[in-house]
Parts: structure tokens; C-alpha cells; sequence
């Protein structure tokens, strides 16, 4: 940073150093890792935590409040649709099929961004939270993440396969198919899905051509994190 905010600079710092670490901070923690003396934070840590970014713990020390993670929320929702809408508006319009891509936030799934399709018919999944296990794409996540809320079989069988489909239970004949989105090292960041409508009751399913167009705007997606 500039300099020419001082103040504003060494919260932010205290900010993203809190939400860096996977443990709780004392002062003197906190003046250690930025390179400042007690005496330097100490006000701007007691400010942070008047304002809900800092929660103070019974022995003393510091844990990220709701507002921090609330800032990390909106950062990491803002970067993800920033860079996933061009890989979804592709599929959207190869496909004429709609596309969402969604997160696991404390085992629920948060359906983040949305692209509608293009066909004459269209179905699509509204941005907002939804209880994983009730829907594909929280079902694909919670097996990569937290395979015990499925079961063992449940969850292995998803990832061996490498995405997931189903109908949904609020609308029958209505199908989704959802592929895993992996960033970095993780086997699996976020998920891509699309519902469609079986076209006869003979239609077989999952549609392959609506996985393989999922698989491919996964993997661009990926390679621009």
C-alpha cells in the first residue's frame, strides 16, 4: 500500500493476517507476524473487535468475527463469478442449457452465480442457499468434502465417477448433472451444474454432451486460478 492511510493499512494488515491463520492470536502474536510493537496495534486491535471484525476469546486472544469472514465471503463470491461467467456464458450458449455454479458454506450448498439458457424451454437454479444433501450439486460437493454426510458407497461412487446426477424431487422430469471444480491441489473447490427436461419418458440419462461441456468449462475455469 501507499502509506497515505496508515492507519487503514495496519487493519487491513491485522485483517489479513487473522484470516491467514487457522488458530488464535495474542497481541503479541499479532505485532510478531506484521513486524509492529505491542504498543502500535494494540488500539487498532481493540477497535476491530469493537466493530465485530476481532472476537476476543476467554484466554485473551483474537479470532476473526463476522464481519471478517463476511468481507472473505464477498471477496472470494466476487472473484469466483468474475472469472467463471465467460467459461458459463460459453456452455450457456453451446449448449442452449442453463448453468450455476455453487459452493459449500458450512455443509450448505450457496448457489453463487447463475447464466440462464438460451433454449425455448428453461430451467435454472436461483443464486441463494439450499440444504446440500437435497440437491445434485450439494450432494457432488458434500461427497468430495464431507462424504460422511452421504456414506461411504454413496460418496466414493460420485467421486469415482466424477459427477453426479439426478431428478429432483420437487420436479419431475427434471434432471441434473453436476462436475466437480478443482482448483489448485483441492479435488474439488466449487460445482458446476445444469437441469434440463428429458425430452420422453425413454430418454436416457444423464445427457453426455451436457457432462462433457460441463467437464470443459470446469477445466477453464480451473486454469484461471
Amino acid at each position: 500500500m501507499s502509506g497515505n492511510a496508515p492507519a487503514l493499512e495496519k487493519g487491513l494488515r491485522i485483517i489479513e493476517l487473522f484470516l491467514a491463520s487457522d488458530e488464535p492470536l495474542t497481541l503479541s502474536r499479532i505485532a510478531e507476524g506484521l513486524g509492529y510493537k505491542v504498543s502500535e496495534i494494540q488500539r487498532m486491535v481493540e477497535y476491530l473487535t469493537g466493530e465485530g471484525y476481532l472476537f476476543k476469546t476467554g484466554i485473551g486472544a483474537y479470532i476473526p468475527g463476522k464481519r471478517s469472514f463476511a468481507l472473505a465471503d464477498r471477496s472470494r463470491d466476487s472473484a469466483l463469478i468474475a472469472r467463471a461467467e465467460g467459461p458459463m456464458l460459453r456452455f450457456a450458449r453451446s449448449r442452449e442449457a442453463s448453468i450455476h455454479i455453487g459452493v459449500l458454506v458450512e455443509r450448505l450448498l450457496h448457489v453463487v452465480f447463475e447464466v440462464e439458457g438460451g433454449g425455448m424451454v428453461r430451467i435454472s437454479v436461483r443464486p441463494g442457499v439450499y440444504r446440500a444433501a437435497d440437491s445434485v450439486s450439494g450432494r457432488l460437493l458434500l461427497a468430495y468434502l464431507h462424504p460422511e454426510e452421504l456414506g461411504a458407497r454413496d460418496a466414493s461412487a460420485i467421486r469415482r465417477r466424477g459427477w453426479a446426477q439426478g431428478e429432483l424431487d420437487c420436479a419431475r422430469g427434471v434432471h441434473v448433472v453436476a462436475v466437480p471444480v478443482r482448483f489448485g491441489e483441492a479435488a474439488c473447490s466449487a460445482v458446476l451444474a445444469t437441469p434440463y427436461l428429458l425430452v420422453s419418458p425413454k430418454e436416457k440419462t444423464p445427457r453426455v454432451e451436457l457432462v462433457d461441456g460441463l467437464r470443459e468449462a470446469a477445466e477453464e475455469l480451473a486454469a484461471l486460478f
